[in-house]
């Protein structure tokens, strides 16, 4: 299995590194690669039609600085570098993660079990991942970062809440752990996430200054496009979303804020209620409850943030999925280690409908217009989600509530009187 996520590595590089030769690198060739040189060149304008060098862009410019070592190679060297880095990056998320799923989840750790959780949690996720190199995006590095805060959450909080302030500095998915870390009572990490993300912010006053940098961070903060929690957003971003959300939106032809609103609202309480009926079945507490109280339900919970986003967010889109490994992570050790019949059968079925909908089987019947419009790829990572939060609910053993075991309590007893006898 070792040789099989190798294999998978390299092939992945290869396509990628193909592909950039052809100058089709996407997000990199026209986005990063470029902001990183006018970065170093002084020549960075903010949003200026008039200049030179402007980039219309909502992303904090500390992002960029990741990109200017590459600035300083030629392109196609940089690129193949960004592609190999990145190939990395999902490598280490994925056996890291393998890892920390298997001791929260008190599953085997083997030389079988890792790799083999590894490689079918990146088989489900191909078609995204693929895209996201294709693109020279970020999302598999945000990926890395989220399972390296969720590995440092239990002894080092101030840390992991540190690591997802950087990723909200790329983007403002890091952010929204904070009232989840709020909840849990990690203050700690809570403080460390806004300090740090406050001090990546402020990083660009020397070389933007305090009015440029404040427009920066208002925007940023307060764009419909990137930090809208409900999916409310212009009509343009909604018509590209493959959130459920989105879709519903769409459906019912709701683009404008006021009447929008009701049905991200509706569909988000639903979803909320549904959630705490999950909690309730299984008698455990859902805001009563400190980090490191249930290692395993924490994990869970870390996993299933990024995942609500991609089906809530507006902006959502395929290569997102990658920022959810952890999730896809539990369902694949849900499913190679045994557990109750009724859990595994719900887990394949799940796994079935994602590997359908990577296939893009539903273009080969002739539903895929609908099912974009519908939002079908934001209600499969619901499905997900939810049958995740269920099974990990119903079936870990730490889980479930304690049974005083009364004949054991009767022979004490028995032993004792005739003891006494």
């Amino acid at each position: 299995m070792w040789l099989v996520l190798w294999g998978i590595a390299v092939g992945l590089t290869l396509t990628t590194v193909l592909k950039y030769t052809n100058h089709q690198g996407g997000d990199f060739h026209e986005f990063f690669y470029p902001a990183a040189q006018l970065l170093v060149s002084g020549e960075w304008r903010f949003m200026d039609p008039t200049a030179t060098g402007t980039f219309n862009t909502l992303y904090l410019p500390v992002t960029f600085l990741l990109f200017v070592p590459l600035s300083q190679l030629p392109y196609l060297v940089a690129a193949a570098v960004w592609s190999i880095f990145s190939v990395v990056c999902l490598l280490l998320a994925a056996t890291l993660g393998a890892r920390l799923v298997g001791e929260r989840l008190k599953s085997r750790l083997d030389s079988a079990t890792l790799p083999t959780a590894a490689a079918l949690t990146i088989g489900l996720l191909v078609s995204k991942i693929v895209v996201d190199l294709n693109l020279g995006q970020i999302d598999i590095l945000l990926g890395l970062l989220l399972v390296l805060s969720a590995i440092l959450l239990p002894h080092r909080s101030m840390q992991a809440g540190a690591v997802l302030a950087v990723v909200a500095s790329f983007k403002l998915i890091g952010l929204l752990f904070l009232p989840w870390l709020l909840v849990r009572r990690a203050w700690r990490a809570a403080a460390a996430l806004v300090v740090t993300y406050l001090l990546l912010w402020m990083v660009m006053i020397p070389w933007l200054g305090w009015e440029v940098a404040s427009e920066y961070f208002v925007l940023m903060t307060s764009s419909d496009e990137n930090a809208s929690p409900l999916g409310l957003a212009s009509k343009s971003s909604l018509e590209t979303s493959l959130s459920a959300t989105a879709g519903l939106q769409r459906m019912f032809a709701t683009w404008n804020m006021d009447p929008g609103m009701a049905i991200p609202l509706a569909f988000a309480s639903t979803v909320g209620l549904f959630a705490w009926y999950l909690y309730r079945r299984n008698d455990r507490p859902l805001f009563n409850r400190r980090i490191n109280e249930d290692r395993s339900l924490d994990l869970t919970e870390f996993a299933c943030i990024p995942a609500a986003s991609i089906v809530f967010h507006t902006y959502s889109h395929n290569r997102h999925w990658c920022v959810a490994i952890l999730l896809f992570l539990i369902l694949a050790n849900l499913l190679i280690v045994p557990g109750p019949r009724r859990s595994r059968a719900l887990l394949l079925a799940v796994t079935s409908l994602v590997m359908l909908q990577q296939m893009r089987v539903q273009d080969a019947v002739g539903l895929g217009e609908v099912w974009d419009r519908f939002g079908g790829t934001g209600w499969v990572m619901l499905v997900v989600l939810l049958s995740v939060l269920w099974a990990v609910l119903r079936d870990d053993p730490s889980m479930r509530p304690q049974v005083p075991d009364h004949s054991t309590s009767s022979m004490n007893e028995a032993a004792c009187l005739a003891t006494r006898d």
